[in-house]
């Protein structure tokens, strides 16, 4: 009896040292990632926002990090997830709610593209390009209601993209899909259309809500980044995609996407275009000292001289698509930063950029509701 009793008092003390051993490195945790973390420490530095105190510009990071999304089978957000300068609505897009049936006299656009569309460290859902997009065209005299919708998620590319339009925003009847990529198609890994996973089940859900609230993980993962970026000299981005043999394949790969659906699309009386985003080096922008900076420190995972090749591709893709739009010298006349790193920008590169859309698609939007 007494040799139970003393195996059970062990049991305890053991698993009681156990929580104090995980609540001392979670607390250790804490205090690293909070002074280390790259966006942290970066974003004010960036001078994008010298008008936002460091704290906001802190909540803007944890803001990003917190949004729970997924990866299969296509890349896409957890839908009603709402944060201080995020909202999530219940179709997992970001932004304010919407009702599936538009009505008679509305013009819907629906905006793709990757966390530059979506609006990485956007201040709010205005200052996302969608957010400006939409405010351009509620201070503009139309015959027609017309309503932006931000389906941009992070880290998607043209599979992501895809997918989703033919999974469900085409059931939301958009009278014009804008593709805004670039970056991600260069980068990201080749998928098949074929060969789609299945959806996140129940566990995988609890771990990533879990997450957000046990830093332990998080931690670890920041010191895995550190080790490959310090002792294995990784960007986080495979050398293997982005050699010069892999990165046609790619551009052909994206052409042919949307080359299929652009077609596809004006059988259904849906306008298509497709944009080329901005990205550092591209285009003729005079660099700051921290783009200067920046272009220098990811020199490794650079891929600006990847971009004439899509570009050639879009000039070939105008005679089948609605319109195509090169954006990669939207900055150039810009001599303050722009950039925080090689594709996102701030606030006032999204203004700029969703100025320049508006400008190409409004002549296309009047002529259709003439």
């Amino acid at each position: 009896m007494s040799l139970q009793v003393s195996y059970t008092k062990q049991l305890i003390f053991g698993l009681i040292l156990l929580v104090i051993l995980l609540l001392v490195i979670e607390i250790i945790a804490i205090i690293i990632l909070d002074r280390n973390d790259s966006c942290y420490v970066g974003l004010p530095l960036s001078g994008l926002y010298p008008q936002y105190s460091d704290n906001f510009l802190k909540s803007l990071c944890n803001d990003y990090k917190s949004i729970i999304d997924y990866d299969t089978p296509y890349k896409h957000l957890e839908p009603n997830q709402k944060t201080e300068t995020v909202n999530i609505n219940s179709y997992g897009f970001r932004g304010i709610e919407f009702n599936q049936e538009k009505d008679l006299n509305t013009y819907r656009i629906i905006l793709l593209g990757g966390s530059t569309m979506y609006g990485l460290h956007a201040t709010s859902e205005s200052t996302t390009i969608p957010g400006y997009l939409q405010n351009r065209f509620d201070t503009e005299t139309l015959d027609v209601n017309v309503e932006v919708i931000n389906a941009g998620i992070n880290g998607a590319s043209s599979f992501d993209e895809i997918n989703s339009l033919n999974d469900k925003l085409l059931k939301l009847d958009p009278d014009m899909i804008v593709v805004y990529d670039g970056g991600n198609d260069l980068v990201n890994s080749i998928k098949n259309e074929n060969e789609l996973k299945s959806w996140p089940n129940e566990t995988e859900h609890f771990f990533k809500k879990f997450r957000n609230y046990y830093k332990t993980t998080q931690f670890f993962e920041y010191l895995d980044r550190i080790f490959q970026k310090k002792i294995m000299n990784d960007q986080g981005i495979s050398k293997s995609e982005i050699t010069e043999d892999v990165i046609p394949k790619k551009v052909e790969i994206w052409k042919n996407r949307w080359t299929k659906a652009c077609k596809q699309n004006e059988i259904n009386g849906i306008d298509t275009v497709i944009t080329i985003q901005p990205y550092l080096g591209v285009g003729n922008k005079v660099l700051t000292e921290w783009e200067n900076m920046i272009k220098k420190q990811y020199n490794q995972i650079d891929v600006s001289g990847a971009f004439p090749l899509l570009i050639n591709e879009l000039m070939e893709m105008e005679e089948i698509c609605t319109k195509t739009i090169d954006l990669t010298n939207v900055f150039d006349n810009e001599n303050e930063t722009i950039f925080y790193d090689l594709i996102h920008v701030g606030d006032a590169g999204n203004e700029i950029v969703a100025e320049e859309m508006f400008k190409n698609i409004l002549s296309i939007i009047i002529e259709k509701n003439s």
